[in-house]
């Protein structure tokens, strides 16, 4: 089961062959002499008036010099928002609503470059609450209204109606240490089985269930999928919900264990209920748009529970998304973790779709502040353009690119508030689900320099380089991915120790 060198250009002035000087006439006229004016004075005219010249020349060559330098000290990120500055300011109502999305949360801190892009924006909203009409653009909307904290209800809401019920099995397995009997409701009237200590299943256990996996498990009807199960044994027992994609012709079964575990004493219940959904307009499921519109809501406090399932479930056949990327933020899963690092390229990008730059973005998003990002931001620095931008001056990805790695702080705008800095004040930034584990969310705080973290009232347990599914490499090993830091270890590798 698996479970940056700045050119200087050097001006020359070529002398003409042909280049003969020009005479004045009235040089060929005799000098005339004022009385008590000695002739002197006219050479020391001269003599001052070539010094001043050569003064402004030495000037304008050292203001000259200076701005080649103030060039090339020029930071690889005041660079690029220069340039996607240039290319947004007066200019947002232009755009598409992608390059409006991505430039509206990489130049937040310009109050008036967030004014103008965000009408802009909500200009687009239809009046059912969307963007487009469309999942992707909507969430992105919801992503980027909230990060400059406008209100996202009603765009949120249109998000919710477009859930769909995904293709996926659900099982239910109760295990005990002894032999027990157990009751099972689903709404029809109790149903006894028997476990006995082989673990096998045994009885009726009625019209939700049927017998399944060799009869260890239970595996629920798609007719009971929204229904309150409730589960009671004579013994001490665990119930908990499994999942799985439907068996495909040569496939492979692949089984996941869903956080619905619980554990109950002898004559206590335990109840289950399955909501389990994705996004799409159609019918049937949309992956991507299933997403994003995911990550918005957990930017926006909502429940995410009862749509991670399918998301994870399908990860592995939609990797040319960066899934792991999207799923790490989702979980804070080290499985993910080790394959975002894994799949970086030595050269420090990401490039699982056709699109490198908008990859790039997409890990720097899930690993901020991390060994990773650097070996990634110093490739953005070899890639950027004489102007500053990625991607030919592609306005979306140089804007994904700098709100990913160098996320600004949204300026304080008419009706909004500005956030204290979460840190500054003893807190501790991570991500959502990291943080709904060990403590408790404080919105009222901004974790400056990430784009997705929440700020948490309670520090996250250092987890050790094995609980990361990484190991340390022995004196001569090296790591074939970037090192992550453990409890035990600044050097955990998530890939393959080689000599």
């Amino acid at each position: 089961m698996r479970i940056l060198q700045t050119k200087r250009r050097m001006f020359q002035l070529n002398e003409r062959k042909d280049f003969k000087p020009a005479i004045s006439y009235l040089s060929m006229k005799p000098r005339k002499f004022s009385p008590g004016i000695s002739n002197f004075q006219g050479h020391e005219n001269h003599r001052f008036s070539r010094k001043i010249g050569v003064l402004v020349f030495i000037l304008l060559i050292s203001i000259f010099l200076l701005a080649i330098v103030s060039a090339a000290n020029e930071t690889i990120d005041e660079k690029a928002f220069a340039c996607l500055d240039k290319k947004v300011k007066n200019n947002c109502n232009k755009l598409t609503t992608e390059q409006q999305i991505f430039s509206l949360m990489a130049l937040a801190d310009d109050s008036s470059i967030q004014s103008e892009c965000k009408s802009s924006l909500i200009g687009k909203q239809k009046t059912d609450g969307s963007f487009d009409t469309n999942i992707k653009q909507t969430a992105l909307a919801v992503i980027a209204l909230d990060y400059t904290n406008q209100n996202t209800d009603k765009a949120v809401d249109w998000l919710l109606t477009k859930k769909k019920t995904p293709d996926l099995e659900w099982y239910l397995e109760i295990d005990s240490s002894v032999a027990t009997s157990c009751t099972l409701n689903s709404g029809s009237g109790p149903k006894t089985i028997t476990i006995a200590e082989d673990k096998k299943i045994s009885g009726n256990p009625g019209t939700c269930f049927s017998l399944a996996y060799q009869n260890y498990w239970l595996r629920i009807s798609n007719d009971c999928l929204n229904k309150n199960i409730t589960v009671s044994c004579d013994k001490d027992f665990i119930s908990t919900l499994l999942y799985k994609k439907p068996t495909t012709a040569g496939g492979e079964d692949i089984w996941y264990v869903s956080s619905d575990t619980k554990a109950g004493s002898s004559g206590a219940k335990t109840e289950h209920q399955i909501s389990s959904y994705c996004f799409s307009t159609s019918t049937s499921c949309d992956y991507e748009a299933s997403l994003w519109a995911t990550l918005a809501l957990s930017r926006t406090d909502e429940s995410i529970s009862q749509f991670t399932p399918y998301l994870i479930a399908y990860a592995d056949d939609n990797n040319i998304l960066f899934s792991s990327s999207f799923l790490y933020i989702l979980t804070a899963s080290e499985e993910y973790l080790s394959n975002i690092v894994n799949s970086q390229k030595d050269e420090g990008f990401w490039k699982l779709s056709s699109n490198e730059y908008y990859d790039t973005a997409l890990g720097l998003l899930a690993v901020p502040n991390s060994e990773a990002s650097t070996s990634a931001i110093a490739w953005m620095e070899e890639k950027q353009g004489n102007d500053g931008c990625w991607n030919s001056g592609n306005i979306r990805d140089t804007a994904f690119l700098l709100w990913a790695a160098f996320p600004k702080t949204p300026a304080s705008t008419s009706g909004t508030t500005t956030e204290d800095d979460c840190e500054s004040f003893n807190h501790y930034c991570m991500s959502r689900p990291e943080c709904e584990i060990v403590g408790n969310i404080l919105n009222n705080f901004d974790c400056q320099g990430t784009s997705l973290q929440v700020c948490c009232d309670t520090p996250a347990p250092e987890k050790s380089c094995s609980d990361k599914n990484g190991e340390i490499c022995s004196s001569g090993y090296e790591c074939s991915t970037s090192d992550v830091s453990a409890s035990d270890t600044e050097k955990c590798c998530l890939g393959t120790c080689s000599p």
